[in-house]
């Protein structure tokens, strides 16, 4: 049958799908999802045994001060409209190279750090926006 694709998406079946950004908070279920990494040891009524997973966000380089601003801006949105439930979800970073070599180091998410799910990288902003997640 011509024109006609099947896409399959394959995630782990310890993935939970949500309905809205909001939804990835709710570690009632102690399911894994963007946000947190939980354990099959999970418990439901204090959420131990999950990892809450940031989000990075950074203009593409260090130099580009619309794009670190277009950064910046979306940080300060997402972290007021998740404050209800962690205040911190999204984390700021000088440039991508500056998230890659926070991800790289040898002792990533062995130490205290913070430990990240996703990234968003700003290349430009307002009026012609371009974005990677």
């Amino acid at each position: 049958q011509l024109f006609r694709t099947t896409t399959e998406k394959y995630l782990p079946k310890t993935y939970n799908i949500n309905t809205n950004f909001l939804s990835l908070f709710d570690t009632n279920q102690c399911t894994s999802n963007l946000l947190y990494n939980c354990k099959n040891t999970c418990d439901k009524k204090t959420s131990r045994g999950c990892q809450f997973r940031h989000i990075a966000v950074a203009p593409s380089s260090s130099g580009d001060e619309n794009s670190m601003l277009a950064a910046k801006n979306f940080v300060s949105w997402g972290n007021d409209y998740t404050m209800d439930y962690n205040n911190d979800t999204f984390r700021i970073f000088s440039s991508e190279q500056s998230f890659l070599d926070t991800i790289l180091y040898s002792q990533y998410s062995r130490d205290s750090q913070p430990v990240y799910a996703a990234a968003i990288i700003f290349k430009s902003s307002y009026p012609q926006w371009d974005y990677i997640v």
